[in-house]
């Protein structure tokens, strides 16, 4: 799942995607400690406390909705951290109840991601190869 340690990274969900979904935080170990479990971040504490809580402090990014997160669910809390595009991409902690979220956010990395201008110039390159191919050969026979 996604890791979401800037606000460019969140505006480029909200701006690119826009749906709801879970994202790789969790504070299931210890209430309140909110951390990355997957990633290269994983195990790093991103945000720590919870609503209404005035000492709530963000160790790296966080961009929870105005009265989040707050272990809301009476029964089980609210110990995983998603997308919420009802609330214009702030982020709010919920539960794992099947069908809550409907799907979640991945994130690859390790491999050098092109630009969206260099995808576009590759595509034209490709499909104009492939014309040049089908009028030579239509040409031959």
């Amino acid at each position: 799942m996604a890791t979401i340690t800037s606000e460019g990274e969140n505006d480029f969900i909200i701006d690119n995607f826009f749906k709801k979904g879970y994202l790789g935080g969790s504070d299931a170990d210890v209430e309140g400690d909110w951390r990355w479990v997957v990633g290269p971040e994983a195990g790093q504490l991103f945000f720590q406390g919870e609503y209404p809580d005035p000492n709530r402090h963000t160790f790296i990014y966080s961009d929870w909705g105005g009265n989040e997160p707050n272990d809301y669910v009476p029964v089980g809390g609210e110990d995983y951290l998603h997308f919420d595009n009802a609330r214009g991409g702030e982020w709010n902690d919920c539960s794992d109840y099947p069908g809550y979220v409907p799907g979640f956010y991945v994130e690859f990395g390790g491999g050098v991601i092109p630009e969206p201008s260099t995808l576009i110039v590759w595509s034209l390159l490709g499909a104009l190869g492939i014309t040049v191919g089908w009028w030579r050969r239509r040409r031959k026979a």
